[in-house]
């Protein structure tokens, strides 16, 4: 039951206020151009039936509209709120609040919106994935046994840096694998439950994922940039591989992890909710629709009952105030009270794909945090940039006062290659990113559409490239690995296949005996 604000008694009819509840009375003396109502007998004015909003106790001024009002849209049988306008249709904003159908339907479009992945990106998201994963895997494997017997010890710093660009690459394939079984276990469905998954701890998980796998790859090349240059630089060996070297490699490679992770599970904290927390998804609420503001709540609150006081930003007092809205009677069980409170929308839960929020507005709550990632983003680029023009300049160089042989005119040629391939992957995947969210944030375009596109091609295509580059003339026994991989799992699936339809067969011959 709700607690009641007190109104004088005369008929109550709902609007919005600042995107909230507002109850505004209307008394009429006059009883010409009046409708009864079914049951109750109840005087409505003519032109209030078929207007979508309930006037009648028993709702009859609102049934058996859809011939009478052909601009409403209607909610189903079922539906606590039957009519709604069909401005309201397709929004992205749910008023059929017991079924969603005024934003699950065959009118509404295909978009993110209502999947996770729409149709054209899911095969994509498979075979960029897939190879990510298992080129990386294999790439980590075999540099992995390789590392353990080496001996020079600026090939160990270099084979080190190569596994961790491999180790945040795979992740990112992970990733993508996860939010295309995300997308095909709900399918259509996905509109019904959206708010329910982007405030889920699994779409969170999936952020972290994402994110932590993509900072590993950026710095560890970046790093790895700055020791190759460093190396051509000094032109002095760091000797054989001691004890002492294996740990400091060691824990440099495993500061870089947990500095990006700490960085990825920054907006999970708790102790940052107030600042990372955009909104509570109350369920099937009679005060909102879908997500829940902080100015929502306020004025909810302040309407019904004025001595709910909210003393702090902290999303608790948040949800205790939206609790305190309602008589909880002892037969309601704790998870029925727990809907009332609202589920958190976090800093992952902007988008179906979970991705980091690097499209934000000026007034974004996490603009600062957005940027400075993005900002860590364009230095990392710039100093990966930088070090191998100079590394390809100085090699030139170099080449040329010692005169050109036809090993040392190969040499340069696939240095050349190589130094090519990493800027242009580079620059072709992180410019482009980087352009869309700076006129985002100056509102010269809206580049929430672009996030399906950016999470599964633009971001993780260089996952898959990373390898091959970085792993130079290995590139080609790991492609050659992959590819004999997926034919043995082929080979199996099709053997698989052919022993199950025999069993079938011979089961089908069986019954046709008996």
């Amino acid at each position: 039951m709700l607690k009641c604000a007190k109104t004088s008694h005369s008929s109550v009819s709902e609007i919005e206020l600042t995107e909230a509840i507002v109850l505004v009375t209307t008394e009429d003396s006059s009883l010409t151009g009046f409708k009864d109502c079914v049951s109750s007998k109840q005087p409505i004015k003519v032109t209030k039936w078929c207007d979508t909003q309930y006037d009648c106790d028993d709702h009859s001024d609102e049934n058996n509209c859809s011939g009478a009002n052909p601009r409403t849209f209607d909610c189903g049988g079922n539906s606590s709120k039957r009519y709604i306008p069909y401005s309201q249709v397709c929004n992205d904003i749910t008023d059929c609040p017991d079924n969603h159908l005024d934003e699950c339907n065959d009118e509404c479009p295909n978009d993110s919106s209502r999947n996770i992945l729409t149709d054209k990106y899911r095969p994509v998201a498979g075979c960029i994935g897939v190879s990510a994963l298992l080129v990386n895997v294999l790439s980590l494997v075999k540099n992995s046994k390789e590392l353990l017997g080496m001996t020079a010890g600026s090939g160990y710093i270099n084979q080190s840096l190569v596994i961790m660009i491999a180790l945040g690459d795979s992740m990112i394939g992970l990733y993508m694998i996860l939010v295309l079984i995300a997308t095909l276990q709900f399918g259509r469905n996905y509109c019904r439950v959206r708010w329910e998954w982007l405030s889920s701890w699994q779409c969170s998980t999936l952020g972290v994922l994402s994110t932590t796998g993509t900072l590993i790859s950026m710095i560890s090349m970046t790093v790895l940039s700055v020791f190759r240059m460093h190396s051509l630089r000094s032109m002095v060996g760091l000797g054989d591989v001691t004890a002492k070297m294996r740990i400091k490699v060691g824990l440099a490679c495993l500061g870089i992890t947990i500095l990006s992770l700490l960085i990825a599970c920054l907006p999970i904290m708790e102790l940052l909710s107030s600042y990372f927390v955009n909104g509570l998804v109350v369920i099937k609420s009679p005060f909102f629709s879908d997500v829940a503001k902080r100015g929502n709540i306020k004025a909810v609150v302040n309407h019904f009952d004025p001595s709910i006081k909210i003393e702090t930003k902290s999303w608790e007092d948040y949800q205790d105030a939206i609790k305190e809205l309602y008589y909880l009677g002892p037969e309601l069980e704790p998870p029925t009270t727990n809907s009332f409170e609202g589920t958190r929308l976090g800093f992952y839960g902007n988008q179906g794909v979970c991705l980091f929020k690097y499209f934000v507005r000026p007034d974004d709550p996490q603009l600062v945090f957005s940027i400075l990632i993005l900002g860590l983003s364009c230095v990392c680029f710039a100093v990966i940039t930088f070090c191998y023009i100079y590394i390809f300049t100085y090699a030139s160089s170099s080449m040329k006062n010692s005169g050109a042989t036809d090993g040392s005119v190969s040499a340069m040629t696939k240095l050349q290659t190589k130094v090519t391939l990493i800027i242009a992957t580079d620059f072709f995947t992180w410019i482009p990113f980087i352009t869309i969210a700076i006129l985002h944030c100056c509102k010269v375009l809206n580049a929430t559409k672009y996030y399906e596109f950016c999470s599964i091609l633009l971001i993780p295509i260089n996952s898959v490239i990373n390898p091959i580059i970085y792993n130079g003339d290995k590139a080609t026994d790991l492609v050659k690995n992959l590819v004999s991989a997926l034919r043995r799992k082929a080979t199996e699936i099709s053997r698989a296949v052919t022993i199950t339809e025999n069993i079938v067969t011979d089961t089908q011959a069986e019954t046709a005996n008996l």
